[in-house]
């Protein structure tokens, strides 16, 4: 079953309506099936943990030369998004900050800074009371 998360895009448009073809250009793909190396760009897509608010998000970005390159970094988007574990709420820290780098135009975040935050910021209840923390 071929993975669906990577795929491949155009930005040509129809002569008639203006609109964007996308996955449907016929220029994407060779007369044998397979993918043009000189027509489009590499895209993927990942579920993201819901909003706050319980909206589903995704999180999509495009442009790549290789399906390699696009793999490479899906991947290492999922792997940011295993770190918070079953944490509601970090998780959607974590997918807060995917999408701003992606709404940047950014890199995404280095694992190893998520894994400090994370680490840095422990469970609420390791945090003492302004008492406890005055009389220590």
């Amino acid at each position: 079953m071929p993975d669906r998360s990577i795929f491949k895009r155009c930005g040509c448009r129809e002569t008639h309506s203006g609109k964007l073809i996308g996955t449907h250009c016929l220029q994407l793909r060779r007369a044998n099936g397979s993918w043009s190396s000189e027509h489009g760009h590499w895209h993927y897509r990942i579920e993201l943990p819901r909003a706050i608010d319980g909206r589903r998000r995704q999180l999509r970005r495009g442009g790549f030369d290789t399906r390699a390159a696009a793999a490479t970094e899906r991947d290492h988007a999922r792997a940011l998004l295993t770190l918070v574990g079953r944490d509601r709420t970090r998780g959607i820290e974590i997918g807060d900050m995917l999408q701003h780098a992606v709404h940047t135009r950014g890199p995404l975040p280095d694992g190893d800074n998520i894994r400090q935050r994370l680490r840095a910021r422990g469970s609420h209840a390791d945090i003492p009371t302004v008492a406890d923390y005055l009389t220590t």
